[in-house]
């Protein structure tokens, strides 16, 4: 049984890494394109090699492809201090939001400063384990992070950290609206349900089709209900019935099955 599990742990780690290594060769391989927690074990200090700051990390954002902004939008830097300025024409919402994102942000870069600073291995572990959680706010820069570490071994256990805190499910942004379903408001940076090619912002998802067939029905379920259906293990497919609205050309509703590989869900405040 331990083996077992052990082995599933290892599968789950595997598929992080497979992800983070396709997009990170996707860059370099092809030319020319463009704590809260604190800890009190009294261990022997382990010296750790510093960061060398003239090999800066490897950005995996450069190598996702996103939509042009306006020269106001767009960041100077791609650490997560350097967000772009506030806009005039941000709503409220929006606005609270990045004041969110600037506070975690601020927090995960004093804690890479502490760790930069500190030799015991143990409060390393743990300094390590709570940066990890900031894979909900900003997927990217988290793992340029882990994969920056110098350490193998902390390498490793801010993968496993990583994969054991992220958001794994269709890579959309779902809203309830009158009609009762959750719609598709938009997709996230490498979308699981947007690789598909069938399914647009727009879509509602009607329902969702178990192993033997049935149907789960969405209609009226509470949001977190349905996005608790729609996150699941890494590389297990889910199959929706979609329903896009009619048009003028369309005078029906149209409905449509669609099959979706779970996967890493990127959160990233740049591309909301």
């Amino acid at each position: 049984m331990l083996m077992k599990k052990k082995r599933a742990v290892y599968v789950l780690i595997s598929a992080v890494f497979t992800m983070v290594g396709t997009v990170y060769y996707s860059r370099h391989a092809t030319p020319h394109h463009p704590i809260e927690d604190q800890t009190t074990l009294a261990q022997t200090p382990t010296v750790h090699p510093k960061k060398d700051p003239g090999n800066p990390r490897q950005d995996l954002r450069a190598a996702i492809p996103a939509s042009p902004k306006p020269a106001a939008e767009q960041p100077g830097s791609q650490t997560p201090l350097n967000r772009a300025e506030p806009s005039q024409e941000l709503t409220p919402h929006q606005r609270r939001l990045r004041a969110y994102w600037m506070q975690r942000a601020q927090r995960f870069n004093r804690y890479d400063k502490m760790l930069d600073q500190e030799e015991n291995s143990a409060r390393r572990m743990r300094l390590i384990r709570t940066m990890s959680r900031y894979v909900r706010i900003d997927t990217l820069n988290t793992l340029d992070w882990a994969m920056s570490l110098e350490d193998p071994a902390e390498q490793r256990y801010a993968m496993e950290a990583i994969n054991k805190n992220a958001l794994v499910g269709i890579g959309a942004h779902i809203k309830m609206d009158e009609t009762g379903l959750p719609r598709i408001l938009n997709t996230t940076v490498l979308s699981a349900v947007a690789s598909t090619g069938m399914v647009e912002p727009g879509d509602y998802i009607s329902a969702m089709v178990r192993a033997d067939g049935s149907l789960i029905d969405f209609k009226n379920r509470s949001l977190r209900q349905i996005v608790s259906l729609l996150h699941g293990q890494p590389g297990t497919a889910v199959r929706l019935i979609m329903e896009r609205p009619a048009t003028e050309d369309q005078t029906e509703p149209t409905l449509f099955e669609v099959p979706v590989e779970r996967s890493m869900i990127i959160m990233d405040p740049t591309f909301q």
